[in-house]
């Protein structure tokens, strides 16, 4: 919250608030989609055309009154016979913790948000209403737009997993009718959902009783991606969701995904997202004035470092940020922690230089540059002073 004379406002928070990145639109379909892979859930309503959407190898007509939920486990592609005329809404799946769940039968919950049917036949004009009203919204700029959509979203959405209930009754039938799912398919969506999920292509070869090579071909032939690359795509739908949380640190977000290294989720992270997490970070969900609201001084220099060591960056740009004095950081990192900014920044960036050296095939000119140091003999120096070897001796003792 931020204090407006006598008032208080929360708009600086929500201004970058990346949730409410909801997107709506009504399209019209004319040409076939090849088979898609997405970060994003999209609600699907059909207002008229005719095709067919293949689902995790499942076809289901695209018609009037067609209602789809695709979460991103979702694998779809579209065969168009006719245009399709089409509300869409799609939005990060951090947007249901806008929801407050309601107590069900054991594992009813769990299994609509991951193993519900994505395809209903709905005719309830309430629907088709609310999807108008969503996307009337959304051009209007009204005041408390945002608010109205978010909330109109959601209820749609809620109304799916309602109709889903009514549709395949309790939970034992609703479990029931998914047996029937072609097993491959619900290790494909397991590999992009369950990250705690530690099961192999040699389990899944197993389970099928195939040989683990051809299941990595089926694989690739019915989603587009192999197993390896199903598992690092759901890997950074959860990375982007855990980006959100500015107090969870890059490095404790690569642990608890299971990367090796920083780097390592760097490079897989900037295939699938086209920017680094640090970027995406930027870009996406970091609002300065909240990003400093924490009470730490430390903490906020030792996070602005791991934000911009790539750049030239100085104490006083930190000071700048944080609307204090130098003087003040300067005074409080060497009477309390017995360090001072330039030694900070040089620690952070040789931390990330020792990865670099170890798995990459860069030169160490390049990794002076990649890690911000001005130039090579700056980043030489740094490195003896703090290892006692040179770059070069660390890579020949690492081989």
């Amino acid at each position: 919250m931020k204090k407006k004379e006598n008032w208080f406002t929360g708009i600086d928070y929500y201004d970058n608030y990346f949730e409410k990145d909801i997107k709506v639109e009504k399209t019209t379909i004319t040409e076939n989609i090849d088979l898609k892979i997405h970060k994003l859930v999209e609600l699907w309503y059909v207002c008229d055309g005719e095709g067919t959407i293949n689902i995790n190898g499942v076809n289901y007509p695209l018609e009037k009154d067609t209602f789809l939920c695709l979460y991103p486990y979702h694998i779809y592609s579209v065969d168009v016979v006719k245009p399709i005329k089409v509300y869409t809404i799609k939005f990060y799946i951090g947007l249901f913790m806008h929801t407050m769940w309601e107590k069900h039968d054991k594992g009813v919950n769990y299994q609509l948000v991951h193993e519900t049917e994505p395809y209903q036949k709905c005719s309830d004009p309430y629907i088709k209403n609310r999807f108008e009203y969503i996307l009337s919204e959304y051009n209007s700029n009204k005041f408390g737009s945002e608010n109205i959509i978010l909330y109109a979203v959601l209820e749609v959405y809620t109304l799916f997993c309602r109709n889903s209930l009514e549709l395949y009754g309790d939970y034992n039938s609703f479990n029931s009718h998914l047996k029937n799912e072609d097993k491959l398919w619900n290790h494909i969506k397991d590999a992009i959902l369950y990250q705690g999920n530690k099961s192999s292509l040699d389990d899944i070869a197993k389970d099928l009783e195939l040989n683990p090579s051809y299941v990595n071909q089926l694989i690739k032939k019915k989603s587009g991606y192999t197993f390896k690359e199903l598992k690092d795509f759901g890997t950074i739908v959860n990375a982007c969701s855990l980006l959100h949380f500015e107090d969870l640190s890059i490095s404790y977000i690569t642990e608890l995904l299971g990367f090796k290294n920083v780097p390592s989720f760097y490079r897989v992270f900037e295939k699938y997202i086209g920017k680094s997490p640090i970027e995406y970070r930027e870009d996406n969900i970091v609002d300065n004035k909240r990003f400093f609201a924490m009470k730490d001084l430390y903490l906020k220099v030792i996070q602005y470092i791991y934000l911009h060591f790539y750049k030239d960056i100085t104490v006083e740009d930190v000071a700048k940020e944080l609307h204090i004095k130098t003087y003040t950081i300067n005074s409080i990192l060497e009477e309390y922690y017995f360090t001072s900014f330039a030694e900070e920044l040089e620690k952070v960036r040789l931390r990330l230089s020792y990865t670099l050296l170890k798995i990459t095939k860069l030169t160490i000119l390049q990794i002076s540059c990649e890690c911000g140091f001005k130039s090579l003999s700056t980043f030489q120096r740094a490195f003896v002073k703090y290892n006692g070897i040179s770059p070069t001796e660390y890579i020949n003792i690492k081989k």
